[in-house]
């Protein structure tokens, strides 16, 4: 669907040789982005279902754990753009993935400190258990996306576009907390109100910019 490609085309160079194609039809975003946003999307997702409010980055061996993810993306990227090695699609997508599920679990606690400042910490993941469900999920996604996608275009590129939206969403909102931390509102409703809504419009002015931005560099 158009809208689709559209909300890719704000955050994405949508480059054909470095996407992945399903059914004929170039995913929203590139192989790296699709994986970056799916894997906000589970991650976020498995947040939800924890249902629980965790105000702490994961604990110190997963946290580590997840910056060697970030780390190995980053070496695929730099080590490709400047022509040390040749990258594929599908290592763009297994270490977009990786870096994707790992960013939540370290913004969405900044948020929920902020908002109610508890003083004791619960850290958002604690266990070996919790990591190895979410690689497994990142290991089924990347099947689902890469190898056995046949019929899947639509849903995987809907779950692209949400990750686009929650992760984008969910910074927004990290960066407003942090200012209205500092303004020491003490009230959760009146800091949920001065977050949450503020992020949404910014949220949308942000598209609009990044899209401009795109049709300028593409002129």
């Amino acid at each position: 669907m158009e809208f689709l490609d559209k909300i890719g085309y704000a955050v994405c160079h949508q480059l054909p040789e470095r996407s992945i194609f399903i059914e004929g039809k170039q995913l929203p975003v590139c192989a790296r982005d699709t994986g970056i946003y799916i894997g906000s999307l589970i991650s976020f997702l498995f947040i939800l279902l924890s249902r629980k409010r965790r105000n702490a980055i994961p604990v110190r061996y997963i946290s580590f754990t997840f910056v060697f993810f970030f780390i190995l993306m980053g070496i695929d990227a730099f080590t490709s753009y400047l022509g040390i090695r040749i990258t594929t699609n599908s290592i763009r997508l297994i270490t977009g993935l990786l870096t994707g599920i790992s960013l939540p679990f370290f913004i969405y606690p900044i948020i929920i400190d902020n908002i109610f400042e508890s003083p004791e910490e619960n850290h958002i993941i604690k266990t070996p258990y919790e990591i190895i469900l979410l690689l497994l999920l990142v290991v089924s996604s990347y099947l689902l996306i890469f190898h056995f996608n046949t019929k899947l275009y639509y849903p995987i590129a809907f779950a692209s576009v949400a990750g686009i939206g929650i992760l984008h969403y969910l910074l927004l909102c990290t960066l407003i907390s942090l200012f209205v931390l500092y303004a020491n509102i003490k009230n959760t409703i009146k800091k949920s109100l001065l977050i949450f809504p503020p992020a949404l419009i910014l949220f949308l002015i942000e598209f609009f910019i990044l899209t401009k931005l795109h049709n300028l560099v593409n002129k």
